[in-house]
């Protein structure tokens, strides 16, 4: 009897394997998943085979057969990267994820419906989830840092706590109207501007922090004012070992006052705006004031100044090249069978666009200077001629690739315009530093130092974590595609490069394969991999300014190997770019790491991101 049944689970095993097996296009090598014919908790690869227990997964998957009412608890997992296939039992009350490899909350992970408590801790995040339940849930964040602060807006939460923050946290025009219950603990905050409450909002714990310029209207300081001491009880105000520390913006209409005086609090100062609401410009300063301080406290990099083109001519002129507004020609049945209506909800009204100047071209599309309704914009469009119908259909899935995306290392999509689809345009923000290439061509060494360096090598490597946590390669990374701005930094752009792209601009001459893992080269299958063999070339650059193999010479004539004669290098394993002598040996060790030729023995982009954290913690 005993042997029937172990035989039946077996075979009940074997079946769950069978009608589950969805497992082999993921990115990520190993998932957790639920077998509800067993009861318990198993870890499962692309193949589909059931792993020993014990095994590191690098993904969450189905486990919402578990119908247990307990909490899930993950912690000290850094291989932990992805909830892209996350499907968390309904009736889980709480999950902890404490120093963890998560930096994406991707949309498509189906949280708890009854989910209570979310708790984060020892974290690096881009974003906060932006998708929770609408039940009242209770978000713990405990040395959490976050890249996009404004997502502190749009997760929807009924309780949050802040405590021991790793960095100065700004928090600027937030939508907090169904917060009920705000704990700062041991919190640095920085300025505090345009945060709306609603009057479901109750309690307020200040422990142990520092707040300095809160700006606030009359109404929110009387909701506040107007908090009772609560010695920790369900509503009302703890406030201990604090202070708030205010100066109004100088072109703010407004004055400071005390908050709580009647408590004999004395270290409570907020700026109070006449206007019933803060004013744009007033939170627009203060947006400015916190991003230089948050710059200064993050990036010695003194290049404000020097990463900013200038792109001044007569717009007149300008405005006369045809060749900026002229667009492919197709004919009627390949421009029908366009499919457009999976970016309509980005579509811009194309009369607020106007075209001003040239900025670049790539080998399929141009891109352009403009203005949308009076902010700067580039705008991405493909050529006019030599243009094929499958490059169009190419270009859409971009501009849809990007509309998912939000992250604060990769370049925001504005929007689509278009009249007709042969005239599509992707707008996108304007970044006013131009790309990685030309600043390093323009710079040398002693001006752009490795302490500069570090913090677009950081940026680059958390982009690609972003990416690869969403199952998305990336395919062409090089300096190129990397672009700058004073004030926001590095970022990303120009992906999903589709094998007939890679080959035009392969022909064109501009050398992308430098880049390219051999695999690619070869027309192998590829994975994520491929991209990190790319950021090990990167690594190059940032090392010797050079693109690489540029010092590869042909041993008879001296002259600079042919492009094929370094492919079939790069094939063999035999062509690998040199590094300075005195350059960071952990910087060294990372790029040969990333650059095997085995794409199973480069890291992945979290544990890269983590190399980089752990050595920028270490020379502070």
């Amino acid at each position: 009897m005993v042997r029937a049944s172990f035989v039946v689970g077996i075979l009940a095993a074997v079946a769950y394997a069978a009608d589950n097996c969805l497992l082999a296009s993921m990115a990520v090598e190993t998932f957790q998943t639920y077998n509800e014919t067993l009861g318990y908790y198993q870890v499962r690869d692309r193949q589909c085979r059931y792993l020993p227990n014990t095994t590191a997964f690098q993904g969450i998957g189905n486990l919402q057969e578990c119908t247990r009412n307990e909490m899930l608890s993950y912690k000290d997992r850094p291989e932990l990267v992805s909830l892209t296939n996350a499907i968390f039992p309904t009736d889980a009350p709480r999950i902890d994820f404490i120093n963890v490899g998560i930096r994406v909350f991707p949309k498509s992970t189906k949280w708890p419906s009854k989910l209570g408590n979310l708790r984060l801790s020892d974290m690096a995040v881009d974003a906060l989830p932006s998708n929770l339940p609408l039940s009242g849930v209770s978000l713990q964040l405990d040395n959490v840092s976050v890249a996009n602060v404004s997502s502190f807006g749009t997760v929807h939460v009924t309780s949050l706590t802040i405590r021991h923050t790793p960095t100065l946290l700004q928090l600027e025009d937030l939508d907090w109207t169904l917060l009920a219950d705000l704990d700062m603990t041991f919190a640095t905050v920085s300025p505090l501007a345009g945060i709306r409450f609603g009057t479901v909002f109750s309690k307020l714990t200040v422990y142990h922090s520092n707040l300095t310029n809160w700006t606030m209207d009359r109404t929110t300081f009387a909701l506040l004012d107007g908090f009772e001491l609560s010695n920790m009880t369900e509503t009302g105000l703890s406030f201990y070992n604090s202070s708030i520390r205010s100066t109004c913006p100088v072109d703010a209409q407004g004055s400071i006052a005390s908050l709580w005086r009647r408590h004999n609090i004395t270290q409570a100062t907020v700026c109070v705006l006449d206007a019933p609401n803060p004013s744009a410009s007033s939170v627009n300063l203060w947006a400015a004031m916190g991003i230089a301080a948050g710059a200064a406290a993050c990036i010695s990099l003194g290049v404000a100044f020097l990463l900013r083109r200038k792109f001044k001519s007569d717009t007149d002129d300008l405005k006369a090249k045809s060749q900026i507004t002229q667009a492919p020609v197709f004919t009627a049945s390949e421009e029908s069978g366009v499919d457009l209506k999976d970016i309509t909800m980005v579509r811009l009204d194309d009369k607020d666009l106007e075209l001003l100047q040239p900025l670049g071209a790539g080998a399929f599309a141009d891109v352009v200077l403009a203005t949308y309704q009076g902010e700067t914009v580039a705008v991405k469009k493909l050529h006019a001629a030599n243009v094929t119908i499958d490059q169009l259909h190419s270009f859409v899935a971009e501009i849809e690739l990007l509309a998912s995306f939000d992250s604060p290392y990769i370049v925001k999509l504005i929007g689509a315009a278009w009249t007709r689809p042969a005239n599509l345009k992707c707008v996108l923000e304007f970044m006013d530093g131009g790309d990685l290439r030309d600043y390093l061509i323009a710079h040398d060494r002693d001006v752009f130092t490795w302490t500069d360096k570090y913090v677009h090598i950081q940026r680059v490597a958390e982009g690609l974590v972003y990416l690869h946590s969403l199952d998305i390669i990336h395919r062409d990374l090089k300096s190129r595609n990397i672009l700058l701005d004073s004030t926001k930094g590095s970022k990303l752009t120009d992906f999903g490069v589709s094998k007939e792209d890679m080959q035009q601009t392969m022909t064109m001459g501009v050398g992308t394969y430098r880049w390219m893992a051999p695999e690619v080269i070869q027309d192998k299958g590829y994975t994520i991999s491929a991209d990190m063999y790319s950021f090990g070339m990167v690594l190059s650059e940032f090392d010797t300014h050079d693109i690489p193999f540029s010092e590869f010479k042909n041993s008879i004539t001296g002259l600079p190997l042919s492009d094929s004669a370094i492919m079939v290098q790069v094939v063999a394993g035999s062509a690998r770019p040199t590094f300075r002598d005195d350059s960071p040996k952990w910087i060294i060790d990372v790029a040969k790491k990333c650059m095997a030729q085995n794409p199973d023995d480069r890291p992945t982009a979290v544990a890269v991101a983590h190399i980089i954290r752990t050595n920028l913690r270490e020379l502070k």
